[in-house]
């Protein structure tokens, strides 16, 4: 639209990776700060780790901090203790039984690699991914298609990362949930990151929208009924949010920055080349 003249949109809430990757380089989003007006927005000591802003530019504010667990099981066909590490994953017994999110595409995969890669290094996580590619995962790009065949037992695990997919499918009884994994995730937004366009239609309303949006009474509207997801606020309320959103005591967790938005865009090229033969 904005490479058109057309200016359409005000705000854009997305994954990180989608407008940090893909928007931002092409100079779509404006730096949100000038937009900022409310002080309970701008106090940066409420926010998780004292940062509000999702990068240097300022042009992104994640505003939902889950605990990103990676590994969805049909409760019915595999117990906790099979997968508890990712390369439980290589188990004979799951090989054609993986549905993932395609991970050469924005999205929660592509995240989970570049974890990977974070904690591991480049090398050894592509020598885990061609392992897996060896398991011939069936790859999608639709979110509900995953949970509801893992949910019917066509596959036995899923890869996806959506906690308001799981909260809706367990709220039906459907027999899901996360594999723990023992190893470092992130605390990441998943899909829930504002930024503004550079070139708004209604600049007025796009500054009154994201400072009830980003106010506490906001993000206790954001959280409770519509991510179903911890705020990044920490005066936010979290009563009624199902415990899998938080780390547990011993699980290790990094605060997701740019530079691992910046590594995904590394792992796309990887994921390109190492899961082609699935892609055909």
């Amino acid at each position: 639209e904005q490479e058109r003249g057309l200016r359409i949109a005000d705000a854009v809430i997305a994954g990180g990776g989608t407008l940090l990757t893909v928007l931002k380089p092409k100079g779509t989003l404006a730096p949100m700060e000038p937009f900022l007006i409310l002080p309970e927005v701008t106090d940066t000591r409420l926010w998780l780790g004292e940062q509000l802003f999702h990068d240097k530019d300022k042009t992104g504010v994640g505003f939902m901090s889950s605990y990103m667990r990676y590994v969805i099981r049909n409760t019915d066909l595999v117990k906790p203790d099979e997968v508890t590490k990712y390369e439980d994953l290589l188990k004979p017994q799951f090989k054609k039984k993986i549905v993932m999110m395609d991970p050469t595409m924005t999205g929660a995969t592509l995240s989970w690699s570049s974890g990977l890669a974070r904690n591991r290094g480049i090398e050894q996580t592509k020598d885990f991914l061609r392992a897996l590619v060896k398991q011939e995962p069936t790859l999608s790009r639709d979110v509900r298609f995953i949970y509801e065949n893992v949910a019917k037992g066509k596959y036995s695990i899923g890869m996806e990362a959506r906690p308001e997919a799981m909260a809706e499918f367990q709220s039906i009884g459907a027999p899901l949930a996360y594999a723990k994994i023992n190893e470092i995730s992130k605390l990441a937004p998943s899909n829930a990151v504002i930024s503004l366009a550079s070139q708004p239609a209604h600049p007025n309303a796009a500054t009154v929208f994201v400072n009830w949006l980003l106010s506490k009474e906001g993000q206790t509207v954001a959280s409770s009924k519509g991510w179903g997801a911890p705020s990044s606020r920490q005066d936010v309320p979290r009563e009624g949010l199902s415990s899998w959103l938080f780390p547990g005591p011993d699980e290790k967790f990094f605060v997701q920055d740019e530079p691992d938005y910046m590594m995904q865009g590394e792992m796309r090229l990887v994921n390109n080349e190492l899961f082609a033969p699935l892609r055909k």
